[in-house]
């Protein structure tokens, strides 16, 4: 009897202990504990002016949600990869407005990210909020925001791959403007309308939106209320074409994050 109060004793303490290092680190260390996702991607509609050409795909940055040194940390690991695209996935600001210092900030953040072929983004519903701040700040770093905008992007050739960039309420009529005959890569907020995608030819689709999950617990699911629906976390794949769905870089009313680091996405174009 006395074992297996013991037991029951120390399988306590055990689980309390495991409880409180996952909060501690969820709370703190895995907030700004950030990753590098590379990926290829390759296909024989790829130019072969733009094999080799590279791009950036940053989201939710929740400005000032967390410590400026970890944005800080952010822009420079930006800078070290050295992409020619960067595409950033809205949810560019948090809910608080931002003060007059904050904006010349994140101006001056986003101006130093160099791309040389382009920066380009597209808006959340949190963003529209912000309007008038989120123009003002893509406007002064040299990054063009895509509403329901289709854009051949080329390398000093004829030839190019195309992008989509949806507005967050964006309607199927957008579907029409696939070309069949080009790599096609759809830059969306909401991942839950990739099932009207999936099966258009196209081959990458990059959502944002829900964190990854942002907190991720075995058996459970995600804590994070804008993780809901069929499309959440990781990728997802039919037979033409890959959602791939951001982890976002900052946070909003969840202060924690738990098996899912906040992740700058590289992906390298290859010609099949």
């Amino acid at each position: 009897m006395k074992n297996l109060f013991r037991s029951i004793i120390l399988f306590i303490l055990l689980i309390s202990v495991l409880t409180y290092i996952i909060y501690i680190d969820s709370t703190n260390g895995a907030l700004t504990r950030l990753s590098v996702h590379k990926q290829e991607l390759i296909h024989e509609t790829i130019p072969e002016s733009m094999d080799g050409l590279s791009f950036i795909y940053l989201s939710d940055i929740h400005a000032y949600t967390l410590d400026e040194t970890y944005y800080e940390d952010v822009i420079n690991k930006v800078i070290e990869l050295k992409p020619d695209f960067i595409f950033i996935g809205g949810d560019l600001l948090d809910e608080a407005n931002l003060s007059d210092e904050q904006v010349l900030q994140m101006i001056d953040w986003l101006s130093s990210l160099s791309a040389p072929l382009g920066k380009f983004a597209v808006l959340s519903d949190l963003d529209n909020d912000h309007i008038e701040t989120i123009q003002a700040i893509y406007s002064q770093s040299n990054i063009e925001i895509l509403d329901n905008t289709v854009l051949n992007l080329h390398n000093k050739s004829k030839d190019s791959i195309q992008l989509i960039g949806l507005s967050p309420n964006s309607s199927n009529e957008m579907l029409s403007q696939v070309d069949q005959s080009q790599y096609n890569i759809v830059l969306s907020y909401n991942p839950s309308i990739y099932s009207d995608w999936k099966n258009q030819n196209v081959e990458l689709f990059l959502g944002a939106k829900t964190h990854g999950g942002q907190v991720n617990l075995p058996l459970y699911g995600s804590l994070f209320n804008q993780a809901t629906g069929t499309y959440t976390k990781g990728t997802y794949k039919s037979d033409t074409s890959q959602l791939i769905i951001s982890n976002g870089i900052g946070v909003s009313s969840l202060k924690a994050r738990w098996m899912c680091d906040p992740t700058i996405y590289y992906f390298t174009l290859r010609n099949n």
